[in-house]
């Protein structure tokens, strides 16, 4: 979490969230904080297949030959389909955060006019993103992390409106918000 100047708290996109940072490491003995988590379209945590975690190791493992994208849940090799956003599917669980990301456009330097932001403060911009609270521990040893998928990411960093309470998204071509030809 970040507070910025005029007091608002934010978070900021750190990493990818890994079978490391759960208690028992997601049952991976080799590489585990190497091999990157989803979430399903059963909004259930899941292993996939094809992190660089599932490329090395020492002799003879229980992942081996799973560097590849094949569509299975390493763990038990059945099949899975990821869910792309937070907000896919009936019923899905996210509630909405403020996310800050580097806004460059509002600088001044001798080469490029700047373009400052209403919405941009200290050099961010805050976006809404669908996310979702995953518990990390277990019961006694509970911790919790923030988290989003890096498509929601991608599209609240370039200003996509998708329909969140307050987003801050151009609406039209002519809006004079980052990423919009009128911006540039």
């Amino acid at each position: 979490e970040r507070t910025l100047p005029d007091g608002r708290t934010v978070v900021v996109p750190g990493r990818y969230l890994r079978a490391s940072d759960f208690n028992g490491k997601l049952g991976q003995k080799n590489n585990p904080e190497w091999k990157t988590v989803a979430i399903d379209q059963a909004d259930k945590i899941v292993l996939p297949n094809g992190s660089i975690g599932f490329r090395w190791g020492a002799g003879e493992r229980d992942d081996l030959g799973k560097w590849n994208l094949e569509d299975k849940e390493a763990r038990d090799n059945g099949p899975v389909k990821l869910k792309l956003s937070l907000m896919e599917g009936e019923g899905s669980e996210y509630e909405v955060g403020d996310v800050a990301f580097p806004y460059f456009g509002g600088i001044d330097t001798p080469n490029f006019d700047a373009n400052k932001q209403a919405s941009a403060t200290d050099d961010v911009i805050v976006r809404k993103v669908p996310v979702r609270r995953i518990r990390l521990g277990k019961a006694g040893d509970e911790r919790y992390a923030l988290v989003a998928t890096v498509f929601d990411l991608t599209v609240a960093n370039y200003g996509v409106p998708r329909g969140l309470p307050g987003e801050n998204a151009a609406t039209n071509y002519d809006q004079d918000l980052p990423y919009t030809p009128a911006w540039q």
